[in-house]
């Protein structure tokens, strides 16, 4: 995932520079699924689907133990319980942290740093 300086993880999803992720994700749906992340009159990637790539990335880079998946829980249905821009913040970083987690399962990294 490309993310430019100064650009939000939506407008990231949304660039050029990430249609192969856009592609991919639409490949995966089933067709009526597809209807609820596409626009209809455009053929893009509506609001609901730019949401659907970020809680994904955003459990690959967060989700899978508890504390991972209550923060993912609060930041995605209950944002009033924290801070928004602290929450903001790290679902930002999720590219990044998921980028990390690859090179440290390749063995390129350490997960002791």
């Amino acid at each position: 995932m490309v993310i430019g300086e100064n650009q939000s993880f939506d407008d990231a999803i949304r660039s050029d520079a990430n249609k192969a992720i856009r592609t991919d994700f639409v490949k995966g749906l089933a067709g009526s699924e597809a209807s609820t992340f596409i626009d209809a009159r455009t053929g893009y990637l509506n609001d609901s689907g730019v949401g659907a790539i970020k809680r994904s990335l955003a459990y690959l880079a967060f989700g899978g133990t508890e504390a991972g998946d209550k923060f993912l829980s609060a930041a995605f249905n209950d944002a009033g319980s924290m801070s928004a821009n602290v929450m903001n913040a790290l679902l930002d970083s999720a590219p990044l942290v998921v980028k990390l987690n690859a090179e440290i399962a390749k063995g390129n990294l350490s997960a002791d740093l």
